[in-house]
């Protein structure tokens, strides 16, 4: 029997046979069970590995179908929610593939094949990971010849991403009339054809955008400003502190900031012989001023069409683009948590249809950890059903489960505690890592006290 959140995730899916539906809910229970294993040790089995590749291989699976019945989940989770934060990023994939045809002593030689992944990703701004809503996967073919690029137009670039995923943002605000989208994205997103792009859309279904400047523009105005030091002019509005995320480089710390915005003028740019207008956008700056000694002060100029007549506004916003960070999760889940970059998938038509099912399965691990953050005194079997949460109680309590299910963070700190978390008196909440790891040994728990109990039921016993 499928979970069912499968069977919610998967209920639009069609691809054009029965018997391909069928596999495709089969495939995505499977490896999330065992994410982090091979496909052959996640389906089981000799004939449903075959299966396995053979649906990858089948000429009506690619991962824009793969991705189809999640879309649409994804848009029913986007209604119930005021405001949802869309963010988009790239990341590359490095998978080392084996040539079968190259044998040296007995040793296979390997290759190194790099894509890149675009992904739009919709997120509450509580930071619950609503699911995937639009994403490109390629090649790049050769080296890219920066001083060529500069001379193409817009789309001819690797560039063109970024304002097709504005465009999937604004296609989310038609269907969600309801719920205020917001595209976020960071510095390689700063381009004057975006901004520009915006403004074309009608009032209706143009989503909010919120975008961190990378470029000092010329601004138009008498004296020639540059961005940075036209802002730098103005009053400062306010105040404003988050916690920076650790990285391999650096400690997580409070940041203290002050807070100016304006409206900004942008002096029209020529691209590639063609001249773009000018165009305001609401621009702000959030400095630090006193940052720790030997730490560089964090500082950003954020560009927006959103209002920013109040100082709530500005501070939504600022929160609002602090949340982007939650993608760069959701891309750590998917290569760490589910290994993407190990797969041994021939051709890439291939390993983009296995890709697209495991991002369904990256998205239920990232939600399910957040989820239980933000709504921890929810009962446990809005995400897991009762088999797995009873099972999850004998295993890590050691006692019967009890008649109701415990709540959504007692159920995650018992499946992060199958993954290595300790819970000590001051450690933080479950990651992704611990809770990713513990969902594989929780259901291998379930599936063994099942069998157990259907053991019993038959009246055998076991010495």
């Amino acid at each position: 029997m499928l979970a069912d959140w499968v069977e919610e995730e998967t209920k639009s899916a069609d691809f054009g046979d029965v018997r391909l539906d069928k596999r495709f809910k089969r495939l995505i229970a499977d490896i999330y069970d065992r994410c982090r294993n091979s496909i052959p040790a996640a389906c089981g089995g000799w004939k449903e590995t075959l299966a396995a590749y053979r649906f990858f291989d089948n000429k009506n699976v690619n991962l824009a179908c793969v991705l189809s019945s999640h879309y649409d989940a994804t848009l029913e989770r986007i209604r119930a929610s005021n405001v949802v934060l869309i963010a988009q990023d790239t990341t590359q994939l490095a998978r080392e593939k084996t040539k079968k045809t190259e044998v040296i002593k007995g040793i296979r030689k390997k290759e190194t094949v790099k894509t890149f992944l675009h992904a739009n990703v919709a997120f509450t701004t509580e930071r619950v990971c609503l699911g995937v809503i639009n994403v490109a996967h390629w090649k790049r073919e050769g080296k890219k010849d920066k001083a060529a690029q500069v001379m193409k137009p817009i789309e001819e670039k690797e560039s063109i991403r970024w304002l097709d995923g504005y465009e999937a943002a604004c296609a989310v605000q038609a269907h969600c009339p309801d719920t205020l989208i917001v595209s976020v994205s960071d510095r390689e997103s700063d381009i004057h054809e975006l901004f520009l792009d915006a403004q074309t859309y009608e009032t209706n279904t143009r989503a909010g955008w919120i975008v961190r400047s990378m470029h000092d523009r010329l601004v138009e105005d008498e004296h020639s400003h540059k961005l940075r030091e036209y802002l730098e002019k103005t009053p400062i509005k306010g105040h404003t502190e988050f916690t920076l995320p650790a990285n391999g480089e650096r400690k997580s710390r409070k940041v203290k900031q002050t807070i100016q915005a304006t409206v900004v003028p942008l002096k029209a740019v020529s691209r590639s012989g063609k001249e773009l207008a000018g165009i305001n956008v609401h621009a702000i700056l959030v400095k630090e001023p006193s940052p720790p000694e030997g730490e560089d002060a964090i500082q950003w100029v954020l560009l927006t069409n959103l209002p920013i007549d109040s100082l709530a506004e500005i501070e939504a916003i600022i929160q609002w683009y602090v949340c982007r960070w939650e993608i760069e999760i959701y891309f750590r889940v998917l290569k760490n948590g589910c290994q993407v970059q190990k797969l041994q998938l021939e051709t890439q038509a291939r390993f983009e249809a296995c890709l697209g099912i495991y991002m369904i399965v990256a998205w239920r691990l990232l939600c399910m950890t957040m989820l239980a953050r933000q709504c921890p005194d929810l009962p446990c079997d809005v995400i897991l059903d009762e088999e797995e949460w009873q099972s999850l109680y004998i295993t890590v309590k050691h006692a019967p489960p009890p008649k109701s299910p415990p709540t959504l963070n007692a159920a995650i700190e018992m499946i992060a505690k199958l993954g290595g978390y300790l819970g000590r008196k001051n450690d933080g909440p479950p990651g992704t890592k611990t809770v990713w790891i513990g969902i594989q040994r929780m259901r291998d728990f379930t599936l063994a006290i099942n069998g157990f109990k259907k053991v019993s039921l038959c009246g055998e016993t076991y010495v």
